[in-house]
C-alpha cells in the first residue's frame, strides 16, 4: 500500500535511516536525531502545500517499508547545473528513495520511483534528476532500468558516513 507521508510515519522512517546499510549512503553520522527527521517533515508539508512536491510512503499493514521524497528544483547547486544545461523546461529532483533493506527485492523501489514520477508529471514537469553514490550499485542498476541516463559525475562529491569518499553520478529522465 502506498499513501503520502504523516507525522505518525516520522519514528518509523527515522529507525530505518539508522540502519547502518541505510545511513551509509547519506551525509550524517548516526544516530539521526528525531528532530532532524521532524525538520525533514515541516520541508515536505512546506512543498506540499506549495504543490511542488511530496513524499510517497510505502506499507506492509501498518509499517513503513520505504519511501521517496521529490520536489521541483530548477536551481540546482551550482556543480550539477552544467549536466542539465540540455534539458529544457521545470524539472523534479529526486531527493530520496529509501527502502527498508528487510523489505528490499520486492519490487518497492520500482513502485516508489514511479510514484513520484507521476507526482511531478501532475504538476507539469517535463523531466526528473538525481544523484547517487557511485558505489550504490542497486540504486544505480534501478534508475537506468526505469530510463535515467547518466549525464555526469561529481569526483570526491562526498564522505560517506563510514568514512568512505565516492563519487556522485547524476541521473536524468525525460518525462
Amino acid at each position: 500500500m502506498y499513501d503520502i507521508v504523516r507525522e505518525y510515519d516520522l519514528p518509523e522512517i527515522n529507525r530505518i535511516l539508522n540502519i547502518p546499510s541505510v545511513h551509509k549512503y547519506f551525509n550524517f553520522h548516526p544516530p539521526l536525531p528525531m528532530e532532524a527527521t521532524r525538520k525533514w517533515y515541516d520541508e515536505v508539508i512546506n512543498n506540499r502545500k506549495s504543490g511542488i512536491g511530496d513524499c510517497v510512503v510505502a506499507r506492509e499493514g501498518n509499517k513503513v517499508i520505504g519511501w521517496n521524497y521529490v520536489f521541483e528544483n530548477n536551481e540546482p547547486e551550482r556543480n550539477i547545473v552544467q549536466f542539465l544545461k540540455n534539458y529544457q523546461g521545470r524539472k523534479g529532483y529526486l531527493a530520496a528513495i529509501v527502502v527498508n533493506p528487510e523489505s528490499a527485492g520486492k519490487g518497492t523501489g520500482q513502485s516508489l520511483l514511479h510514484k513520484g514520477d507521476l507526482i511531478l508529471k501532475k504538476a507539469g514537469l517535463k523531466g526528473i534528476w538525481l544523484g547517487t553514490n557511485s558505489d550504490n550499485l542497486h540504486a544505480k542498476h534501478l534508475y537506468e532500468r526505469d530510463g535515467y541516463k547518466l549525464i555526469g559525475k561529481l569526483e570526491r562529491y562526498k564522505v560517506r558516513s563510514d568514512g568512505k569518499v565516492v563519487d556522485q553520478m547524476i541521473y536524468f529522465k525525460q518525462f
